[in-house]
């Protein structure tokens, strides 16, 4: 029976290499791989998940003053208040879908919706648009997209509105639903009409409340409202060098998983007089997620020189250069092939040095001390990076070189 790890998904028929730990935000006993810490949700991210739920207290006002006249039972607005709070996440959805599609319409690319908080969970495509689910899906949610530099701003604001264009579309086909379940007198009925209700009033409030000019704050709950980038459409256009469009197309790529259009993309800006060192940087590692580890080594190595040198002539050079090396120095381990074990190690050495705190470059170097069979060294680098890691597909290739 193949076993799945709650933390980073790697999968493995061992049952010794898995335990039972607590993680998650309800604290719950999971089954967690041999390399991985337990999840536990951060300050933002309680934080976030805060933004989101306590409000809903709000809604349960005018739900319960419709009660007073007879309009719901007791029992309907238990059930009003428990759809209000617990369709959160399919309003976010129906709210995000809403953005998405429309970009789609005006012509956007790269488009990402996300729902929820915290480490990503699952993620599938469809109709041109990835879709992300986070670990904790009451924390709100976002969507990404491409839209070239261009004066016909009617297209993003046509995108800001549609989220709560889809919140009100919702929220009116609930309440319709509702006025024809009125006249129903069934407890069954009246149950319907108490979650229709919970689930009408919600949608408009959340329409409402994305339409508030709100400027945000550090966690994702507080990101800028609709309304408030509506505001900033209004303001004189800033002018965009080529090569800062260039890296936000790239940034938005990467995001909605298009790792042949990063690549392509990166390369392309890298190679031009004017460019940033994390350029490179994207482009490897979106070569290595789409047409192999080879192909990021051999860019690398045919592109070497100019590499070192956008580092040289950019403020946080070096510490670019280290990811790259990092990056580069894992594609090589992952190629296993004899002859690039010598490169694998002068770079991940130099990763480490210059940046010795960086847990991915830290596991990395564990990674090559194991391929070179000083494997009590290697899995102890690991053991001791593995649980600050952030991204999941690394935390499972490591897992993969400490049971392997």
């Amino acid at each position: 029976m193949t076993l799945s790890c709650s933390v980073c998904g790697f999968q493995r028929d061992d049952r010794a290499f898995y335990r039972r730990a607590r993680s998650g935000f309800l604290n719950l006993p999971r089954r967690v791989c041999g390399g991985c810490l337990p999840d536990r949700p951060t300050r933002e991210d309680r934080a976030t998940l805060a933004g989101f739920v306590l409000p809903q207290a709000l809604w349960l006002i005018p739900i319960a003053y419709a009660s007073q006249d007879g309009g719901l039972s007791g029992t309907s607005l238990v059930v009003a208040a428990a759809v209000s709070v617990l369709s959160l996440p399919v309003r976010v959805l129906i709210h995000e879908l809403g953005h998405a599609l429309m970009a789609r319409v005006v012509g956007a690319g790269a488009v990402t919706v996300s729902v929820g908080g915290g480490p990503e969970r699952r993620s599938l495509r469809w109709a041109g648009i990835r879709f992300r689910l986070h670990a904790y899906p009451f924390a709100g949610g976002r969507t990404t997209y491409w839209l070239s530099t261009s004066r016909f701003r009617w297209r993003d604001a046509a995108v800001l509105v549609a989220g709560a264009g889809a919140n009100v579309a919702s929220g009116l086909a609930a309440v319709l639903l509702a006025y024809l379940l009125g006249e129903a007198e069934s407890s069954a009925a009246q149950l319907a009409l108490g979650g229709l209700t919970g689930f009408a009033v919600s949608s408009l409030w959340l329409a409402a409340r994305s339409l508030m000019p709100t400027r945000g704050g550090s966690t994702v709950a507080h990101l800028p409202s609709d309304g408030w980038l509506l505001l900033q459409l209004l303001k004189p256009m800033l002018v965009i060098s080529e090569r800062d469009e260039r890296v936000a197309r790239v940034r938005t790529l990467n995001l909605a998983g298009l790792y042949e259009d990063v690549a392509r993309e990166s390369l392309e800006a890298a190679l031009l007089p004017s460019h940033s060192v994390w350029l490179w940087s994207a482009a490897l590692d979106a070569l290595s997620k789409s047409k192999g580890h080879r192909a990021a080594v051999d860019c690398y190595l045919v592109h070497r020189r100019g590499i070192q040198a956008s580092a040289a002539a950019d403020d946080d050079g070096r510490r670019m250069l280290a990811w790259i090396n990092g990056t580069v120095a894992w594609s090589a381990l992952q190629n296993k092939d004899p002859a690039l074990l010598s490169l694998a190690g002068d770079l991940s050495q130099s990763a480490i040095v210059e940046v010795p705190d960086a847990a991915a470059l830290v596991a990395t170097r564990g990674a090559w001390l194991v391929a070179t069979d000083q494997v009590v060294a290697g899995v102890a680098m690991i053991e001791s990076a593995i649980g600050d890691l952030v991204d999941l597909k690394h935390k499972s290739d490591f897992c993969g070189v400490l049971a392997g």
